[in-house]
């Protein structure tokens, strides 16, 4: 087709609307590492930090289970659930990525079999 390409940064801010559970300005998922602590309350909030715990912990895991099968069949909420991450890593970072990337609600990914998310996010050159 002599289209050109070239590869391009990708990151996530959303900003839910007001009438979701959270509120217009009060988390935003920063688009670099530069902008995890932008709203300086998260340096003291406990369940943020957790989910940053959790999202350098969970690439490993998620690979691990991944390879041996342990995804087949489970939903991404059913995933996070069980695996007792914390909370805010799907509500606030893992369901609006997904629903950016495949033009669903965030609610609506939580039905996203877990097995499809692992392996997009495994795929290079993704790198999310």
């Amino acid at each position: 087709m002599g289209v050109s390409w070239g590869f391009s940064p990708y990151s996530v801010g959303p900003n839910p609307p007001p009438h979701q559970k959270r509120a217009c300005g009060r988390f935003e998922t920063p688009g670099t590492a530069i902008g995890l602590f932008a709203q300086p309350r998260n340096l003291l909030s406990p369940s943020y930090l957790w989910m940053l715990r959790d999202i350098l912990t969970l690439q490993p895991a998620e690979r691990r289970e991944l390879r041996r099968g342990k995804l087949a069949g489970l939903s991404l909420g059913d995933y996070f659930r069980t695996r007792h991450f914390a909370p805010r890593l799907l509500g606030d970072y893992f369901a609006p990525m997904g629903a950016a990337i495949w033009s669903a609600s965030a609610s609506e990914m939580l039905d996203f079999p877990a097995e499809n998310f692992v392996a997009f996010r495994q795929s290079p050159p993704a790198a999310i």
